[in-house]
């Protein structure tokens, strides 16, 4: 078999990347633990959990079992690679996607939640959502928020150089500083350890 065609073969459904620590399904469909544990944690209601790949329901939610064949096929791949494939990480998921989860394309700040292409249509194409800034998928939003007021960063304070939320320039030090948007900021200026923060 050509390489591309056993890259494929070894492929995850969830987070399309090489197999990591691979389990099978009762349908035998097999992925990533960390990636079907995760997509069956955003999924999981009182009617059980599908295969993201069969859609086979499953009530109650089953363990999945170690795959041990596959595993020795992706040691062997891996090991034949010129250099190891690195280690991806978990995808964010959709947060409106309940019965098949797919993964996130962008997250928004305004409304806290991670959507897939499908569920970010109304964001792109409403006008009520023009001032909702669209970032690539974040599962924490804790790192993006104000530890002062504990509300989303969404401007850049060009006297202090940081990240703000909107409290920030309404009630706290930086409300008669010249504000920026964050992505008026990371075009604006180019140092990136002053801009840890800006999507």
């Amino acid at each position: 078999m050509a390489a591309a065609g056993l890259t494929e073969e070894l492929t995850c459904a969830v987070c399309l990347g090489l197999y990591q620590d691979p389990v099978a399904l009762p349908c035998q469909h097999s992925f990533c633990a960390k990636c079907i544990s995760d997509a069956w944690d955003h999924s999981e209601f009182m009617c059980g959990v599908n295969c993201p790949e069969c859609r086979r329901n499953f009530n109650p939610r089953p363990s999945p079992v170690k795959n041990h064949i596959l595993q020795n096929i992706m040691e062997k791949y891996s090991q034949s690679q010129p250099t190891a494939p690195a280690a991806r990480p978990s995808p964010v998921m959709c947060e409106y996607c309940i019965d098949s989860p797919s993964p996130a394309v962008k997250t928004c700040l305004k409304c806290e939640t991670s959507f897939c292409s499908h569920h970010l249509q109304p964001h792109l194409t409403k006008q009520i959502y023009n001032d909702h800034g669209l970032i690539e998928p974040i599962a924490d939003f804790t790192t993006r928020q104000c530890p002062t007021h504990k509300k989303v960063l969404e401007f850049y304070c060009e006297q202090d150089q940081e990240c703000v939320c909107i409290s920030c320039t309404v009630i706290g030090n930086h409300k008669s500083h010249s504000l920026l948007t964050l992505n008026q900021a990371k075009d604006k200026i180019k140092v990136s350890n002053v801009l840890e923060l800006v999507p």
